[in-house]
């Protein structure tokens, strides 16, 4: 599984809970119609949510031997400070322990 993959199988779960809205959050660059363009800012997290109540929660995915980058450590501690919530996930199961507990039935085998 790539860290695009894993990214998506973030987004499923999370767009099945009812007490959060999510979206991604792309960041990069690259050649769109001859000119090369930058999105998103650099180091920011591949998720973001807002769970009920109004609290900000960014998911930076990791995949095998991924590791955060020096900006992405420096969001991560802008973020802390401001009282928001940051996951560093490596596999779903740290998402779904890092937010609120959700009772409602949920799929969160997504691969076969």
């Amino acid at each position: 599984m790539s860290e695009t993959l894993f990214v998506k199988e973030i987004m499923l779960y999370l767009q099945q809970r009812r007490d959060l809205m999510c979206w991604r959050n792309n960041v990069g660059a690259g050649v769109i119609s001859n000119r090369y363009v930058q999105f998103g800012c650099k180091g920011h997290a591949d998720i973001f949510a807002i769970l009920k109540g109004g609290k900000f929660v960014a998911i930076e995915a990791k995949y095998g031997k991924g590791k955060q980058s020096p900006d992405q450590k420096k969001f991560q501690e802008e973020i802390e400070a401001l009282g928001a919530q940051y996951i560093l996930a490596y596999k779903l199961e740290d998402v779904i322990e890092a937010l609120p507990q959700y009772d409602a039935p949920l799929v969160v085998k997504f691969r076969a």
